[in-house]
């Protein structure tokens, strides 16, 4: 009988335990995905704004070199949807961005926020876009990528934790299913 209520609450536990972990990274991965949006639309805005700038000269120049090694990618279209400049990648021929979800939406609503399969990068991808004053478009955009529960330099602390919440509970388990056997057990000598 003590065997099989720890192993009842053992799996409750282990049940519970899978649950919260599952939690946490979905909860992780929402988070990071509404960072990544804002941070996108902060980028935008300063980008435009230098854009806009009269007092900044070579433009086209300074806003690649300043983004070049960012995981942010600005890309700066005219009014035809024609390459100006990219911070990532060089002028691509024959390409037409005009095509682009978050481009027709930024043309229809004045910004647009898309997250799609990016060909260029291979890669899902989040799109901020906007257009701004003189008919220009500048869209930024990051990877995204998704939070795993086993990520990077952190894996080795959740599996501590992970272990040491499972001794813990096997100890629980333990005490808790002989304080509840034992009294039966008195009871059926007398």
């Amino acid at each position: 009988m003590k065997k099989r209520l720890m192993r009842h609450m053992l799996v409750t536990l282990t049940f519970s335990m899978i649950f919260v972990i599952t939690f946490f990274a979905v909860i992780t991965n929402y988070r990071y995905m509404e960072n990544s949006k804002a941070n996108l639309k902060v980028n935008n805005e300063i980008v435009s704004k230098m854009l806009e700038s009269n007092d900044i000269k070579n433009k086209n120049d300074i806003i690649p070199y300043i983004f070049g090694n960012s995981d942010i990618r600005i890309t700066c279209l005219d009014q035809n949807d024609k390459l100006i400049f990219d911070s990532q990648l060089e002028k691509q021929q024959g390409e037409f961005y005009g095509k682009r979800d978050e481009i027709i939406e930024a043309r229809k609503n004045g910004e647009a926020l898309k997250i799609r399969y990016s060909e260029s990068k291979n890669k899902n991808t989040i799109y901020f876009a906007k257009v701004l004053k003189n008919g220009i478009i500048l869209r930024t955009s990051t990877n995204l990528n998704d939070i795993s529960i086993v990520q990077g330099k952190y894996s080795i602390y959740y599996l501590i934790i992970i272990i040491l919440s499972s001794m813990g509970a096997f100890i629980f388990a333990s005490k808790l299913s002989s304080s509840i056997v034992k009294p039966i057990k008195k009871l059926e000598f007398i």
